[in-house]
């Protein structure tokens, strides 16, 4: 190796390489650099996994609780998960510049594309076919309802995109002009994640994206939400005010204020998913948010991640409230899919709400849940988020909340 390495040193001091070349050579030493800490990490997670599954037990913390093996592995996952997304970013940007570096050198050659090619042609026109389609699901299942549902507050397209994002992402565009003229209009963007062309599993996660345009004008673009008189409206303002009474409890309102408006966006969106795709969005929502937050144990004051952390976790006291979000939306939309299936689900189906439910249904016992939701009774985030946790997977099922009752998850009646 090293040799080879002298090698190239040599020939790159005597010149014999343009300037493109040059660097065209660093970033592709760069991408290959990328690779090999992806495949450290992975190897890493495996490891991990094996001691987790009592498969090994050396040289990893001694941990009789296979429970407690669990929790330290989800929590190394959340660290690997955001190392990857670290990965993607640099690759979208290493992409970025060997395009720019390719328009503005000599064209002696033909243009090598440098998309994949299910980024091309068919795959994003099924992906947009299916974000209409969804759109389309989801205002008719609003519309079903009685009382109806309020009418959107602007009318405008979903368009559909891919590009180099870890997750899936939705914006919308609200038409200015438009608006000043009485007429609303407005375009909403899905941007499908780095990983949707490869990973067919992650689809239904566009569903969640979709809701966000169906959940904004209906319910948030006019200010419906405090007025609306439908049975999906009175659950959101349940949500509301269940955890407005939490806030008032930790004395801590203001903290908890800016958390808790994005909260019920997106579990508005999740139940709406949860609706349309059934448990194949239970299954990508795991995928995607489990444990989601929770890579700050790594951190290190440099910005990088140190995953030989996981070897000290023990517990956090501090504030994490932002990471909480992750742990009821799971828990809540598990608890909506039982509620909405008339007919007995699919064994398959039965075992995933079985088991995103038994993992986050003990709170105080499982330490990667407990490090957000500490146990001591007289801590400020403790004993209120505990109940918390309890009650509010109980709200989509009570008797006077008609939605769960009314809706029927694809493949039931």
């Amino acid at each position: 190796m090293q040799k080879l390495q002298d090698e190239i040193q040599a020939f790159w001091n005597q010149g014999h390489w343009s300037l493109d070349q040059r660097r065209h050579y660093l970033i592709l030493k760069t991408l290959q650099d990328i690779k090999a800490d992806l495949i450290a990490d992975r190897l890493t997670l495996c490891w991990w996994a094996l001691w987790a599954f009592r498969v090994t037990d050396s040289p990893y913390p001694e941990e009789p609780d296979g429970t407690q093996r669990l929790a330290r592995f989800m929590v190394l996952r959340a660290g690997v998960t955001r190392k990857i997304y670290d990965y993607v970013e640099r690759l979208r940007d290493l992409q970025a510049q060997f395009e720019r570096d390719l328009d503005m050198g000599f064209q002696d050659y033909p243009r090598p594309s440098l998309t994949r090619r299910r980024e091309q042609g068919i795959c994003t026109g099924f992906l947009t076919e299916r974000c209409r389609d969804i759109g389309r699901s989801i205002a008719m299942l609003l519309d079903s309802q009685r009382p109806f549902a309020p009418p959107p507050a602007s009318w405008g397209p979903v368009m559909h995109r891919w590009k180099h994002d870890f997750t899936s992402r939705s914006f919308t565009h609200l038409h200015q002009v438009s608006t000043e003229n009485g007429e609303e209009r407005h375009a909403s963007f899905v941007n499908s994640s780095y990983w949707m062309p490869e990973r067919p599993d992650l689809q239904s996660v566009l569903a969640h994206e979709v809701a966000h345009e169906a959940v904004d004008r209906r319910y948030y673009g006019n200010d419906a939400l405090t007025t609306c008189g439908d049975p999906f409206g009175r659950l959101l303002r349940l949500f509301d005010h269940c955890l407005r009474s939490f806030d008032k409890r930790q004395g801590n309102e203001r903290l908890f204020s800016l958390f808790r408006r994005p909260l019920i966006r997106e579990l508005a969106c999740d139940l709406l998913a949860a609706t349309v795709e059934g448990h194949g969005y239970l299954l990508a929502l795991f995928e995607e948010i489990a444990g989601a937050g929770l890579e700050v144990f790594f951190d290190r004051p440099d910005g990088r991640y140190d995953l030989e952390l996981a070897h000290y976790l023990d517990r956090h006291g501090g504030f994490l409230d932002w990471e909480r979000g992750w742990y009821l939306r799971l828990r809540i939309t598990a608890t909506w899919l039982q509620a909405i299936h008339h007919l007995d689900p699919h064994p398959l189906d039965t075992r995933l709400e079985d088991g995103v439910l038994g993992l986050t249904g003990r709170p105080c016992s499982i330490s990667w849940i407990a490090c957000t939701v500490p146990t001591v009774p007289t801590c400020t985030t403790g004993a209120p988020w505990a109940n918390a946790c309890v009650i509010w997977p109980e709200i989509p099922t009570r008797p006077r909340i008609s939605a769960a009752g009314a809706w029927s998850a694809p493949g039931t009646t």
